[in-house]
C-alpha cells in the first residue's frame, strides 16, 4: 500500500513540489538493477527531513535558536543574521540582514482599514489621549493605535536550472529543471499572530503557568497532586513531584493530538496549523497618522519571542536549586498530620506530627479550652500532663478531666514564646498538613476544633430554659 506523502505548498508559487515531500513513515529499500524513479528519490530524501522536521516541531517546539535582533531606524525595521525553527519544523535562517519599511506598511494598513469602514472613514481604532500630543514635533495629525508583530516564515524557492529530459510532444526538445529548492525565511508584519500552542494542560496547572484553567480547580486533580507534592518530606519531595508529574503528564500526552490538515479529514504531521508556524521575533506598539506618518509608541518589544534552550543549558537549570536543599519548604518544622485522637473518656488524647519534636518542647505548646452552648462562656481546661513519644513524632495530652462544655477547640503552638519545636531541621511548628506553612523561624499554630454533643446533651439544655 502506498502511503501519500506530506507535502507543503508555498502561496507564492503555483507549482506544487516547491517545498519538497515528506515521507517520515517510509524508506527506501534498493536492490541491485532496480530501476528508481523521481518518487524514490523523494521517499529516499524525505524520510529523514520528515523525521528531523517531526522531531524539531514536537519535541522542541517553535522559537529563536539563536541572533534575529529587531531595530528601527528612521521607520526601518531591520532584522540581523539568525537561526529560529518554526511550529512546523523548518529551520528559518537570515544569512544577511533583511529590512521592511515601515512607511510602506503603515499606507497598506491605512488602505485596507479605509476600504472596510467604506468611503470617508477609517476602521482603524479609535485615537485614544495618551497616543495624541498636538505639541509633539513627531506625527501632528489625527493618530490611531496599531499593534504588530515582526514574524519570521518558511519560504522555498527554485534554482540551478539544468537541462532535462522533455516532454515527446514538445518540439523544440529543450527543457530545463530548477535542480535545487533553496530553503529561506522571509520577514513580515502582521497585526495577528495564529494561538500558541502549549501543550499538557496538567502539567502546567501543575506549575502554576494556568492558574484559571480547568484543571487548576480546587480538589481536582491537579490540587490534590500538589497537595501531595507539599505535604511529603523534604527529602522525598523530589521523589513525589517526579511521580506526580509524571502521572499528569500520561493523562496530557493522551489527550494530545495534531490538528486535521485544511481541507482534510486526516491529522496533520505537526502541532500547530500552518497560520501559527511562523516565529514571533518582536511586538511592535504604533500610532499611525492619517497622513501615513508613523511612530513607535513603545520601545520594541522582543520578550513576545520565544526563545529554545539547549539540553545542557536545561540541565544546569534543573539542578540549580539542589533539589530544593536551600527552600523554605526544605527547612519547615514538623505538621499536624491529622486531628487529635481521644479516648472514650475524653480526658486524653494524641496526635501524630510529620516529623519528630525536641523533647521538652511539647510540655507548653498544647492548649485546650471548651465553649459553652448555653451561654456560660469559655472554660481554660487544664492538662495534667503531655509528653512525647520515644520516636518523637506522636504527642499525648492528658487533661485533669473531661472538657467543661461540648466545644472543644485544641491550640497547638507554633508561633508565641513557648512553640512545639522541631528537632531536625531545628524550627518550629510549621501547622496543619494541606495549608501553606509558616516562615521557617515564625512557625504556624495548628487549630482543632472538635464538638461532643454528650458533654452538653439537648435534654439538659431544655430543661435549663424551662427553670
Amino acid at each position: 500500500m502506498t502511503t501519500a506523502p506530506h507535502a507543503s505548498t508555498l502561496a507564492d508559487d503555483d507549482r506544487e513540489d516547491i517545498e519538497l515531500p515528506l515521507w517520515p513513515f517510509q524508506d527506501l529499500r534498493v536492490a541491485s538493477g532496480m530501476l528508481l524513479g523521481t518518487e524514490d528519490f523523494h521517499v529516499m530524501l524525505g524520510n529523514p527531513r520528515g523525521k528531523m522536521r517531526l522531531h524539531q516541531a514536537w519535541l522542541h517546539g517553535s522559537g529563536v535558536v539563536w541572533g534575529l535582533p529587531v531595530t528601527c531606524d528612521k521607520m526601518i525595521i531591520d532584522v540581523g543574521p539568525g537561526l529560529a525553527i518554526d511550529g512546523r519544523g523548518h529551520e528559518l535562517r537570515i544569512e544577511a540582514r533583511q529590512c521592511r519599511d515601515l512607511g510602506l506598511w503603515a499606507n497598506e494598513w491605512l488602505k485596507a482599514h479605509r476600504a472596510a469602514s467604506g468611503p470617508g472613514g477609517c476602521g482603524c481604532s479609535t485615537p485614544t489621549p495618551d497616543l495624541q500630543d498636538p505639541d509633539d514635533d513627531g506625527c501632528g495629525t489625527h493618530t490611531h493605535n496599531a499593534r504588530v508583530y515582526v514574524v519570521l516564515q518558511a519560504e522555498f524557492c527554485l534554482d540551478r536550472m539544468v537541462p532535462a529530459l522533455a516532454d515527446p510532444c514538445d518540439t523544440t526538445r529543450e527543457h530545463n529543471e530548477a535542480s535545487r529548492v533553496l530553503e529561506t525565511a522571509r520577514l513580515d508584519l502582521v497585526e495577528t499572530v495564529g494561538d500558541e500552542w502549549l501543550p499538557y494542560p496538567r502539567l502546567r496547572a501543575l506549575f502554576g503557568l494556568e492558574p484559571g484553567s480547568k484543571h487548576a480547580e480546587p480538589n481536582g486533580v491537579v490540587a490534590l497532586a500538589a497537595e501531595r507534592i507539599a505535604n511529603a518530606e523534604p527529602d522525598q519531595r523530589a521523589k513525589v513531584l517526579l511521580d506526580e508529574a509524571r502521572c499528569l503528564a500520561a493523562a496530557d500526552v493522551t489527550e494530545l493530538e495534531p490538528p486535521t490538515e485544511p481541507g482534510s479529514t486526516h491529522p496533520d504531521l505537526f502541532p500547530t496549523e500552518p497560520a501559527a508556524a511562523p516565529v514571533i521575533l518582536a511586538r511592535l506598539d504604533l500610532k499611525v497618522a492619517d497622513d501615513g506618518c508613523i511612530e513607535l509608541a513603545a520601545p520594541i518589544d522582543i520578550c513576545e519571542r520565544r526563545a529554545i534552550l539547549p539540553s545542557r543549558t536545561i540541565q544546569e537549570l534543573l539542578c540549580g536549586d539542589a533539589f530544593g536543599a536551600g527552600s523554605a519548604a526544605a527547612a519547615r518544622g514538623p505538621r499536624l498530620e491529622d486531628n487529635p485522637t481521644w479516648t472514650s473518656d475524653l480526658k486524653e488524647f494524641s496526635f501524630r506530627l510529620t516529623k519528630p519534636a525536641v523533647p521538652g518542647s511539647e510540655e507548653s505548646a498544647v492548649e485546650v479550652s471548651s465553649l459553652s452552648r448555653r451561654g456560660l462562656g469559655w472554660a481554660r481546661e487544664e492538662t495534667r500532663r503531655i509528653w512525647l513519644d520515644d520516636d518523637g513524632r506522636t504527642v499525648h495530652v492528658q487533661l485533669e478531666h473531661a472538657p467543661s462544655y461540648a466545644t472543644v477547640r485544641v491550640i497547638i503552638r507554633g508561633t508565641g514564646r513557648t512553640p512545639l519545636y522541631g528537632r531536625a531541621p531545628h524550627v518550629p511548628f510549621a501547622g496543619r498538613t494541606g495549608v501553606p506553612p509558616g516562615l521557617p523561624g515564625d512557625g504556624r499554630d495548628a487549630v482543632v476544633t472538635v464538638e461532643f454533643n454528650s458533654l452538653e446533651p439537648d435534654d439538659v439544655e431544655k430543661e435549663d430554659d424551662e427553670i
